[in-house]
């Protein structure tokens, strides 16, 4: 990041993840993590017959969404580094209830230092799966469409 030239850095991160993110990275090198509630009716069209003044669960029940704040993380780190620069911040990933995490098994990045991007893409891409679940597709497409 240090050695190109950039109009920003984007985040896979959803805007109201923003503020307590970027303020919990000032508290480092000590680790921490960002929580937020996910929204129990977040996403279902409203019913009358279900309507009542309570939500029907409790903090212990509730689902929550995490971004753990430690210098290890790339996201973090990049993060750090572009605040220390003053460079524009923008947070492109869609606001979800529940996020759901995908994982796929890649190589070590560390190859970079000595191969190039086009032969690592090359060579990544075909064991990538397609996206499946629906929260990925829309993910991914708001995304592109923020970038």
């Amino acid at each position: 990041m240090l050695e190109g030239d950039f109009d920003c850095l984007a985040v896979v991160l959803p805007e109201s993840f923003r503020s307590n993110v970027l303020e919990a990275i000032q508290l480092l090198p000590t680790p921490s993590m960002v929580l937020q509630r996910c929204l129990p009716d977040y996403g279902r069209s409203w019913d009358s017959d279900s309507d009542d003044d309570s939500d029907g669960s409790s903090d212990s029940q509730a689902a929550w969404s995490y971004v753990p704040i430690d210098p290890c993380q790339p996201v973090i780190m990049g993060l750090r580094l572009a605040m220390e620069e003053r460079m524009a911040i923008k947070f492109i990933d869609l606001e979800t209830n529940e996020f759901q995490p995908q994982s796929t098994v890649l190589p070590d990045p560390y190859a970079l230092k000595t191969v190039s991007l086009e032969k690592f893409a090359t060579a990544v891409l075909p064991s990538i799966m397609r996206p499946f679940t629906e929260q990925e597709k829309e993910r991914i497409q708001y995304m592109a469409w923020q970038l």
